[in-house]
């Protein structure tokens, strides 16, 4: 069963990259799904500075969202399910996590949300930001350098650096 599951992920995967991979380019932002286009968007307004744009696109994208990413990861935690490895993965690995794109893109908006919040000199709300970003512990957010990393333990070393 988990085989077919896992084939079954690679083969979706593969059929929205190959177009883009065969090109050599990672997938445009039209062909993401929201979630994914919202926490992309989130991410270059963050990057550029613009902290009022990251958090506006954050929020849209946890309000949409939140709520599926919400019972996933619990669904994820009553089944007992192992949180996914970070870093360099395996194609099947990678499938896996990538399967759970809503819960992954809303955990990320978080952490977007919370760093937007702490650069604008907005610690209390910084915290609190990080604290929603450190309940979706199944969460990874891909790095383009070929790894996956945690936003939740991310969050909860801000929250200690912070002294939330």
């Amino acid at each position: 069963m988990r085989i077919r599951f896992v084939f079954r992920a690679l083969s979706l995967l593969a059929m929205v990259l190959a177009p883009c991979l065969a090109a050599g380019q990672s997938p445009g932002p039209d062909e993401l799904p929201l979630n994914s286009q919202l926490a992309r968007t989130a991410w270059q307004a963050l990057d550029g500075g613009d902290f009022e744009r990251a958090i506006a696109l954050t929020d849209s994208c946890i309000a949409e969202f939140g709520g599926q990413a919400e019972v996933e990861q619990g669904r994820l935690d009553s089944l007992g399910v192992s949180e996914p490895p970070e870093g360099g993965v395996s194609d099947a690995t990678k499938a896996e996590i990538f399967s759970h794109g809503i819960l992954n893109d809303v955990g990320t908006c978080h952490f977007i949300r919370a760093t937007a919040f702490e650069k604008s000199g907005r610690n209390e709300d910084a915290c609190e930001a990080y604290r929603a970003a450190a309940r979706f512990h199944h969460a990874r957010c891909w790095d383009p350098k070929g790894w996956f990393w945690s936003p939740a333990k991310a969050a909860v070393g801000k929250l200690r650096s912070l002294g939330c």
